[in-house]
Protein backbone atom coordinates (compact mmCIF):
# COMPACT_ATOMS: atom_id res chain seq x y z
CA UNK A 1 0.00 0.00 0.00
CA UNK A 2 0.99 3.76 -0.53
CA UNK A 3 2.03 5.50 2.10
CA UNK A 4 1.57 9.28 2.79
CA UNK A 5 3.51 11.31 5.14
CA UNK A 6 3.70 14.97 4.83
CA UNK A 7 3.62 16.19 1.03
CA UNK A 8 5.09 12.75 -0.04
CA UNK A 9 3.55 9.08 -1.01
CA UNK A 10 5.90 6.60 -0.62
CA UNK A 11 5.09 3.06 -2.72
CA UNK A 12 6.92 0.43 -3.05
CA UNK A 13 7.06 -0.98 -6.47
CA UNK A 14 7.58 -5.33 -6.67
CA UNK A 15 10.58 -6.17 -8.08
CA UNK A 16 11.40 -2.71 -9.63
CA UNK A 17 12.59 -0.46 -5.75
CA UNK A 18 10.50 2.37 -3.85
CA UNK A 19 9.15 5.23 -5.43
CA UNK A 20 8.45 9.02 -3.88
CA UNK A 21 5.80 11.44 -5.40
CA UNK A 22 4.72 14.64 -4.86
CA UNK A 23 0.87 14.20 -3.25
CA UNK A 24 -0.11 17.09 -4.60
CA UNK A 25 1.33 17.87 -7.96
CA UNK A 26 0.08 21.55 -9.67
CA UNK A 27 -0.80 20.94 -13.00
CA UNK A 28 0.43 17.11 -13.49
CA UNK A 29 -2.58 14.92 -13.12
CA UNK A 30 -0.37 12.04 -14.26
CA UNK A 31 2.01 12.59 -11.22
CA UNK A 32 5.22 14.25 -10.12
CA UNK A 33 7.78 11.90 -9.25
CA UNK A 34 10.74 12.88 -6.45
CA UNK A 35 12.88 9.99 -6.52
CA UNK A 36 12.56 6.23 -7.39
CA UNK A 37 15.01 4.31 -5.19
CA UNK A 38 15.92 0.60 -7.32
CA UNK A 39 17.86 -0.59 -4.61
CA UNK A 40 14.90 -0.46 -1.64
CA UNK A 41 12.54 -3.21 -1.73
CA UNK A 42 10.75 -2.50 1.64
CA UNK A 43 7.92 -0.97 3.06
CA UNK A 44 7.91 2.33 4.60
CA UNK A 45 6.75 2.03 7.98
CA UNK A 46 7.29 5.80 9.51
CA UNK A 47 9.57 8.25 9.61
CA UNK A 48 12.10 9.75 12.02
CA UNK A 49 12.97 13.33 11.63
CA UNK A 50 14.63 13.45 8.10
CA UNK A 51 14.77 9.77 7.49
CA UNK A 52 12.61 6.78 6.38
CA UNK A 53 12.38 3.88 8.36
CA UNK A 54 11.54 0.54 5.92
CA UNK A 55 10.74 -2.62 6.25
CA UNK A 56 11.34 -6.28 4.29
CA UNK A 57 9.24 -8.69 5.93
CA UNK A 58 11.32 -11.16 3.65
CA UNK A 59 14.49 -10.82 4.27
CA UNK A 60 14.10 -9.37 7.90
CA UNK A 61 15.99 -6.44 7.25
CA UNK A 62 15.23 -2.64 8.23
CA UNK A 63 16.85 0.00 5.60
CA UNK A 64 17.18 3.64 7.14
CA UNK A 65 16.45 6.00 4.02
CA UNK A 66 17.62 9.83 3.46
CA UNK A 67 13.91 11.09 2.70
CA UNK A 68 14.93 13.31 0.43
CA UNK A 69 17.06 12.06 -2.02
CA UNK A 70 16.11 8.18 -1.68
CA UNK A 71 19.23 6.61 -0.71
CA UNK A 72 20.15 4.13 1.61
CA UNK A 73 21.99 5.47 4.68
CA UNK A 74 21.91 1.79 6.85
CA UNK A 75 20.77 -1.69 6.63
CA UNK A 76 20.25 -3.24 10.25
CA UNK A 77 19.45 -7.18 9.89
CA UNK A 78 16.94 -8.10 12.40
CA UNK A 79 16.73 -11.77 11.83
CA UNK A 80 14.52 -12.32 14.87
CA UNK A 81 11.59 -9.78 13.65
CA UNK A 82 8.88 -11.35 12.21
CA UNK A 83 6.61 -8.45 12.34
CA UNK A 84 7.44 -4.84 11.84
CA UNK A 85 5.20 -1.73 12.60
CA UNK A 86 5.15 1.78 14.05
CA UNK A 87 2.40 3.68 16.05
CA UNK A 88 2.11 6.72 13.27
CA UNK A 89 3.40 7.03 9.58
CA UNK A 90 5.13 10.27 10.94
CA UNK A 91 7.57 10.02 14.27
CA UNK A 92 6.09 6.90 15.31
CA UNK A 93 6.79 4.26 17.75
CA UNK A 94 8.47 1.59 16.71
CA UNK A 95 7.66 -2.32 17.94
CA UNK A 96 8.64 -5.42 16.57
CA UNK A 97 7.25 -9.58 16.93
CA UNK A 98 9.17 -12.09 16.94
CA UNK A 99 8.58 -15.51 15.96
CA UNK A 100 7.86 -17.26 19.46
CA UNK A 101 5.30 -13.88 20.29
CA UNK A 102 8.37 -11.63 22.06
CA UNK A 103 7.17 -7.90 20.97
CA UNK A 104 9.40 -5.49 22.01
CA UNK A 105 9.71 -1.57 21.34
CA UNK A 106 12.39 -0.24 19.94
CA UNK A 107 13.99 3.47 20.99
CA UNK A 108 15.78 4.84 18.31
CA UNK A 109 19.92 5.74 19.74
CA UNK A 110 20.13 10.05 19.98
Amino acid sequence: NPTLIGDRIYQQIPKRGLACYNSVPQDSPGGQKIWFADDVHANIVTSLRDMLIAWNADTRKVNIIDARRGTIVKTIDLPAVAKLWATATKDGDLYASSDDGRIERLVPRK
